[in-house]
C-alpha cells in the first residue's frame, strides 16, 4: 500500500475500498509500529474526521430531509462521536436517540469508521496492559478477526454479584435458556445471549472496559462466539448482530433475574 496520508485513508476506509489488511498496514505504519502516543493521536485524528462528516437526515413530515454533520446531530441528542464509533451500529444508536429521524446516507461509512476506531481502540488497550509494541502473532489469538476477552466470565460481573453467580447460572437453565452444561440452547435465538448481556448492563450489573471483548467473553461462557463474519456455526453470531441486539431487549423476557439483581 503506497503512502497516504491520514484523511485519504479514512477516507479510503469509509468507501469500503480497503481490507483488513490493508487497514492494519497502514495503522501500523502510520503509528511508528503501534506507538501508543501515535495511536491516540490517530484516534483523536478519526474522531474529528467523523464528527465533522455531512449526513443527510430524513426527519418528521415537518421537517424534511436536511444535511448536518455528524458531531452537531450527536449533541442535539446528548451524544458523542465516541459513543457511536464504540457502538458499531450507527443505525441502532441513531434510531434510538431520534425515533422521528432516519439516515439516508453514509451508514456504511460510518459502519466502515466504527470498524477502524475499534481496531486502534483494541490495539491500545492490549498495548497498555503489556507495555509492548508488537500485537501478538499467535494464531491462537484471534478468530475470525476478532480477538480472544482478556477478561473471565466472573469479572464481567460487578464484584456485588460474583458471589452468587452460581444462582445466575440456576436461573437460566430453570428457564430453558442454557443445558445442564452450561450451553446455549441452540432452540434459543443467537443473538439472545446478547440481549441478555445488554440486559444486565443497563441494570448495572456488570463491570467492564471494551464491549466487544465483553461480548466475546459472555458468549464463550455458554459455548459460543461472537466473530466478524458469519460462519454458520451453532451459538455463533456476528459483532454487528450482537450489538444491535441492545435496541431490541424485551425487559418481560429476562423478568425472572429481577430478583437476583435486587439482592446484590
Amino acid at each position: 500500500m503506497e503512502y497516504i496520508t491520514i484523511s485519504d485513508f479514512l477516507e479510503m476506509a469509509a468507501n469500503g475500498r480497503l481490507q483488513l489488511s490493508d487497514k492494519m498496514s497502514f495503522l501500523k505504519r502510520h503509528t511508528h509500529n503501534f506507538d501508543e502516543e501515535l495511536i491516540k493521536c490517530t484516534i483523536y485524528d478519526l474522531i474529528s474526521f467523523v464528527g465533522n462528516r455531512n449526513i443527510s437526515i430524513k426527519g418528521s413530515n415537518s421537517v424534511g430531509e436536511y444535511n448536518t454533520t455528524t458531531k452537531f446531530f450527536l449533541l442535539k441528542h446528548g451524544l458523542t462521536v465516541e459513543e457511536l464509533l464504540n457502538d458499531y451500529n450507527p443505525i441502532g444508536l441513531f434510531l434510538n436517540h431520534d425515533k422521528t429521524a432516519m439516515l439516508t446516507a453514509n451508514i456504511s461509512e460510518l459502519e466502515e469508521l466504527s470498524e477502524v476506531y475499534l481496531m486502534l481502540t483494541d490495539i491500545h488497550d492490549y498495548l497498555s496492559k503489556v507495555h509492548a509494541i508488537d500485537l501478538p502473532t499467535k494464531k491462537s489469538s484471534t478468530r475470525n478477526g476478532l480477538k480472544k476477552p482478556h477478561t473471565s466470565f466472573k469479572h464481567l460481573f460487578k464484584e456485588t454479584y460474583r458471589g452468587k453467580l452460581d444462582i445466575f447460572i440456576q436461573r437460566l437453565q430453570t428457564n430453558q435458556l442454557i443445558d445442564k452444561d452450561r450451553k446455549w440452547i441452540i432452540k434459543n435465538k443467537t443473538n439472545t445471549p446478547a440481549k441478555l448481556f445488554f440486559y444486565l448492563d443497563k441494570k448495572e450489573a456488570l463491570h467492564y472496559k471494551g464491549k466487544t471483548a465483553a461480548l466475546k467473553c459472555f458468549y464463550n461462557e455458554f459455548g459460543g462466539d461472537v466473530v466478524e463474519k458469519a460462519t454458520g456455526e451453532e451459538r455463533t453470531t456476528t459483532r454487528k448482530n450482537a450489538f444491535e441486539a441492545e435496541y431490541s431487549i424485551d425487559q418481560k423476557e429476562f423478568a425472572f433475574l429481577n430478583s437476583w439483581i435486587k439482592s446484590e
